[in-house]
């Protein structure tokens, strides 16, 4: 038996303007066509596929194109391509594409996806030059890029990304010192890792500093047999002041 899709399946044929609107989309600029009284009609915006903002993309995709991999809820594709053939595809057609691959952009920078679940008749299955949309429903969970490559080819996700810690981005290592700076004193050990430096011998590189012009470097007493057999040559700008208590 073949997986059953989780997600909503459109019964009613709702507006675009209506779910736009329930996406939280700004629609305010529909009202500017000569039938400002019905601004869901305005074909500048009613056939378009794709719509977005700074903080969020809305997406039409078709029910019939839905997959599934595991729990996973996907659709995959390349509007690029549509929007660069000449053959098959209306001038407005590719222009729709063009704008889809536009807004897989913006989401591939982090913006949150909704998705317009549609289904009706496409132009696959009837063989005519257009498809025609005759359910909808807006789609309660939110969607994410799984992948966006350079030609064009996408995945999107239903539901959040998940949380990928292996690919945080550390810009800095920030250190602390509740000794005032004067000696270190290990603080910052019991939050970081157990291979470090800090964690390992109980001080962080950071816990040297500068004072008075000299700069005072305090030795653990781990290492201080060590340092009894190759003794620290001092600057004469800096003097090394070693301090074991």
């Amino acid at each position: 038996m073949p997986p059953t899709l989780k997600l909503p399946r459109p019964t009613e044929h709702l507006l675009v303007y209506e779910l736009l609107k329930e996406a939280g989309v700004d629609v305010s600029d529909w009202e500017n066509y000569r039938d400002s009284e019905h601004p869901a009609r305005n074909p500048k915006y009613c056939y378009n596929w794709a719509f977005h903002e700074e903080d969020k993309v809305v997406l039409c995709v078709w029910y019939s194109n839905m997959k599934i991999d595991g729990e996973s809820t996907y659709q995959e594709g390349n509007y690029r391509e549509i929007s660069a053939s000449k053959r098959g595809w209306e001038a407005n057609q590719r222009k729709r594409a063009f704008e889809f691959d536009q807004a897989l952009q913006v989401a591939n920078r982090g913006v949150p996806i909704r998705v317009i679940i549609v289904e009706g008749n496409q132009r696959e299955d009837t063989g005519e030059k257009s498809s025609k949309v005759q359910r909808r429903i807006l789609d309660p969970e939110p969607w994410h890029i799984a992948y966006y490559k350079e030609d064009g080819e996408f995945r999107i996700v239903r539901g959040a990304p998940k949380s990928d810690h292996s690919k945080t981005h550390k810009l800095a290592r920030l250190a602390y010192n509740t000794s005032n700076w004067e000696h270190p004193t290990g603080d910052a050990s019991r939050l970081e890792a157990s291979n470090t430096h800090n964690s390992k011998e109980g001080y962080a590189h950071e816990e040297c500093g500068v004072a008075d012009r000299r700069l005072a470097l305090w030795v653990h007493p781990r290492i201080q047999q060590s340092l009894k057999q190759a003794p620290l040559r001092a600057s004469r700008r800096y003097p090394i002041h070693n301090r074991t208590e």
